[in-house]
């Protein structure tokens, strides 16, 4: 008998999603799946199996604590609502999470299908997109959280009517500091991590010698001048 419980923090929806109502499956990767709605094309459900992972089980909390930060970003908010299902007969122990479907797709694609005749997308469109990316990283360290793997694969595209907004996605190697935790965070984290291209020049500060304030200013760091690599 499956039992349905809802996280601690869990965001009540609008509307009460049917998971069987996503069937198309239009992404997969080494912890689940995603797949699309039959009847919302602006839904999508990521499916996690944390049953005897505690990798996974870790990974996916820290995702929805940076999901729930972000939902506080108007413009930004992929996070609609996730749940949980164990099943012991099936040695299952399920979370879902139902997120926003951008339909544009990543913005590497956007630039590249989207710039015409062109090298280069127009002026206006430039500048709206600059002023987002900044706009968003601003919040996200704002807020101790640092992305360490912006790209133009991890920012989507959304147009509704003439509107253009960028969300960031793929929080994996995302890290959460403050002052309480700085010591279980120099004990696991990897400073120099991300996409070679986006990375910046490695830090010269001694792991030993690094307080929460100095750790934020590297992390900080590296997300800015990945975004500006982005910009570029």
């Amino acid at each position: 008998m499956a039992r349905l419980r809802h996280f601690r923090g869990s965001k009540r929806p609008a509307v009460d999603y049917n998971f069987n109502d996503f069937q198309v499956c239009i992404g997969s990767g080494s912890y689940g799946n995603v797949y699309a709605s039959t009847k919302d094309e602006g839904v999508v459900m990521k499916v996690i199996n944390v049953r005897n992972n505690p990798h996974a089980r870790d990974m996916i909390q820290h995702e929805l604590a940076v999901l729930q930060t972000m939902s506080k970003f108007e413009r930004n908010n992929v996070y609609l609502h996730h749940e949980s299902e164990t099943n012991a007969a099936l040695d299952i122990e399920i979370v879902r999470i139902y997120m926003k479907r951008f339909n544009k797709g990543e913005l590497f694609d956007y630039v590249v299908n989207n710039h015409g005749t062109r090298d280069y997308l127009h002026t206006v469109v430039c500048s709206n997109f600059v002023k987002q990316i900044y706009e968003t990283v601003f919040f996200l360290h704002r807020n101790g959280i640092y992305h360490r793997d912006i790209k133009l694969e991890n920012i989507m595209v959304h147009k509704d009517g003439q509107n253009m907004t960028l969300q960031f996605i793929d929080f994996g190697l995302s890290t959460i500091v403050h002052d309480g935790n700085i010591n279980s965070v120099l004990s696991r984290i990897h400073f120099v991590r991300g996409s070679p291209v986006y990375l910046g020049p490695p830090s010269p500060v001694a792991r030993n010698n690094v307080d929460a304030y100095r750790m934020k200013s590297i992390l900080q760091c590296y997300d800015v001048w990945a975004a500006t690599v982005v910009v570029y």
